[in-house]
């Protein structure tokens, strides 16, 4: 029972964590700048993450069972989503600019069905695959003009900030292919 509360509690952490992202993310790179704000945040996620392993592992040695050939699948498309996501947060003109860019970031979901096709194989109906990545980018674009006020804001932060949004997209793109990479090489040993 209480593995499970904890796990639970862990999940709970994990979701606020997640929530608190962009703001969190736009507020670091508006006040100290990008590389300053990256290096803080993935230091401080770094370290949070070794206390948490190590603590549940009861061992200081759970580095030495990372398979080498996870890091270097999925290390670059996970630390290529961190530096763009960061980028485009911090690019963005505005406050309303960097919500759309965060907002463009939720193509994850998307992409994760895309190269689940190309990288795991999978064999998904074309029409059921194409209908539920293009409800998902409806979604992503009704979220976003609800979020900042309606079509036309939604249009003028796709003009001021093309290479926020542009870059929040790539972030979300990267996110499915490291989520993608992380499961074949989960499966695979």
């Amino acid at each position: 029972m209480a593995t499970r509360r904890a796990a639970t509690l862990l999940g709970l952490v994990s979701i606020v964590l997640w929530a608190t992202t962009v703001p969190v993310a736009r507020s670091l790179t508006t006040r100290i700048g990008l590389l300053p704000a990256g290096a803080l945040s993935f230091t401080a996620s770094g370290f949070l993450l070794a206390l948490v392993t190590t603590w549940r592992t009861h061992s200081v040695r759970w580095p030495r069972r990372l398979s080498a050939g996870h890091l270097v699948a999925c290390g670059p498309p996970f630390v290529g989503y961190l530096v763009l996501l960061y980028a485009a947060l911090a690019l963005a003109t505005s406050d309303r600019d960097a919500i759309v860019a965060g907002l463009a970031n939720y193509i994850w979901p998307s992409m994760i069905l895309v190269f689940s096709v190309f990288v795991l194989g999978s064999r998904p109906r074309r029409v059921v695959l194409g209908a539920g990545i293009v409800l998902a980018l409806v979604g992503i674009a009704l979220a976003g003009s609800s979020q900042v006020g309606g079509t036309m804001s939604l249009v003028a932060a796709l003009r001021s900030s093309p290479w926020a949004i542009g870059l929040g997209l790539i972030a979300g793109a990267l996110w499915g292919l490291y989520s993608t990479l992380a499961r074949r090489h989960t499966h695979s040993g």
